[in-house]
């Protein structure tokens, strides 16, 4: 110094300008490790539709039912509770996640978060996977540990919720042929003429916990057994979101078919996604015998 003062530094003094020294060249410094590094854990299972469309259920609810084939969120939250010495001091923390099935199919590979916390700081972590199809009935468990920087595990938590099938509600079928002109509602039993070209219709809902894209089917068998499979010219292969109704004009409509048979005929409609039948529903319509109309021509001479 320009005075010619002189400053001396302790070993404290020095081992703080070495950490500023440090600090500022940018060089990581690790962290102490406390003497009862701990944590709190919370995990919250759920659609990740519901991240698309959180107003349709409510957002972050834990335990939301999984539909087969679809998604899964896992949100893991861990709050940094180590201390020293009664003091909340910060820690470097380890969580592995994991999610699977009730009967141990892994739908969630372990992924790992080594991260340092602040004193009482809270980390939130999301990963998703995939529910394999054929697992309704089971549940989606989530297992987290948390490790300390000696790599000992200090706290464990679970989470599931139930994976269900997904569904569909079909709902106002419709019926046309020549005479009508107009598509009108179909009744269970429904008298319809003979010889005519009949076109059958229906609105549906998706009623599952994700989104869903619909395929339409519809099944005609006829009185001698015999099966027609119209296919769909309008509605086909929809997507809806939860809750969502497909309805005119964008419900399903099907080509026609001959009402060639006198008798009953019965009409299994049906919607399916990722290969999985998710609603059906069926009525009967009986074609009568067409009547005899009796004319005559006369000659006189």
């Amino acid at each position: 110094m320009k005075d010619g003062t002189k400053i001396a530094l302790g070993l404290g003094g020095i081992a703080a300008a070495l950490g500023v020294a440090k600090l500022l060249s940018g060089e990581k410094q690790a962290l102490p490790v406390p003497d009862n590094p701990d944590s709190s854990v919370s995990i919250i299972i759920r659609p990740s539709a519901m991240r698309k469309y959180p107003h349709r259920r409510v957002p972050l609810a834990p335990n939301t039912p999984v539909d087969e084939g679809h998604s899964a969120d896992i949100i893991v939250t861990v709050k940094n509770i180590s201390t020293q010495g009664g003091v909340a001091v910060a820690a470097t923390l380890t969580t592995k996640i994991t999610m699977s099935t009730t009967d141990g199919t892994v739908i969630l590979p372990v992924q790992s978060h080594a991260e340092n916390y602040g004193p009482n700081e809270s980390k939130s972590y999301t990963h998703a996977g995939v529910v394999p199809i054929g697992k309704a009935g089971q549940s989606v468990n989530g297992n987290v540990s948390v490790f300390d920087p000696n790599n000992v595990q200090i706290t464990t938590a679970t989470g599931s919720a139930p994976i269900t099938a997904m569904l569909a509600n079909i709902f106002g079928a419709v019926i046309a042929w020549t005479a009508l002109g107009y598509f009108q509602l179909l009744t269970d039993g429904q008298s319809v003429p003979y010889g005519e070209d009949v076109k059958i219709g229906f609105d549906w809902q998706n009623k599952s916990h994700s989104s869903v894209t619909g395929h339409a089917a519809l099944k005609v068998i006829y009185p001698d057994g015999s099966i027609a499979n119209p296919t769909a010219y309008q509605g086909q292969d929809t997507p809806a979101p939860i809750d969502f109704i497909v309805t005119t004009p964008g419900g399903v409509r099907f080509n026609s078919f001959k009402a060639s048979q006198t008798g009953t005929y019965t009409l299994v409609l049906s919607l399916t996604c990722l290969g999985v039948i998710i609603g059906t529903a069926a009525y009967s319509i009986v074609v009568t015998v067409p009547p005899i109309i009796y004319g005559a021509t006369v000659v006189i001479g």
